[in-house]
Formats: structure tokens, C-alpha cells, sequence
């Protein structure tokens, strides 16, 4: 989670931006993962959308979930 005044400077920026900045910005950002996704092999890919559902996570959950015993 960003900072309170990181999120205002943020978006005190795109207040200001055009529509051919914010283009830029997102085309930057596109080109970067466009990059990375032709650079990487089937077992990264595997990787990275893995990673999204990791079982310990899941286990995580589950244990937040179950209310705490009190003694």
C-alpha cells in the first residue's frame, strides 16, 4: 500500500497530464511487459501466473479466517 502523500503527488500528476502524456506513460509501461513477456520461456510464464495462487497464501487465509481460541 503507497503512502498517503505519494498517492496525492500521484495523482496530483495525472490531474495535470494531457492525454498524449498519459499515452506515453502507458506505452512505456506496455513496452516494459511486452519485453519481459517475449523474453521469457513457457516455465516462467508457468511462474508467474503460479505465483498469483500460491498454496501458502491459501493457507494464510485459512488461518486468519478461524476464530482466535480465548483462554
Amino acid at each position: 500500500m503507497r503512502r498517503a502523500s505519494v498517492r496525492k503527488t500521484l495523482a496530483r500528476q495525472r490531474a495535470k497530464e494531457t492525454p498524449e502524456d498519459t499515452d506515453m506513460r502507458c506505452a512505456s509501461v506496455r513496452k516494459t511487459v511486452e519485453r519481459r513477456r517475449a523474453e521469457e520461456t513457457p516455465e516462467d510464464t508457468d511462474k508467474r501466473r503460479a505465483s498469483c495462487f500460491r498454496p501458502s497464501n491459501q493457507k494464510k487465509k485459512q488461518l486468519k479466517k478461524q476464530p482466535r481460541i480465548q483462554t
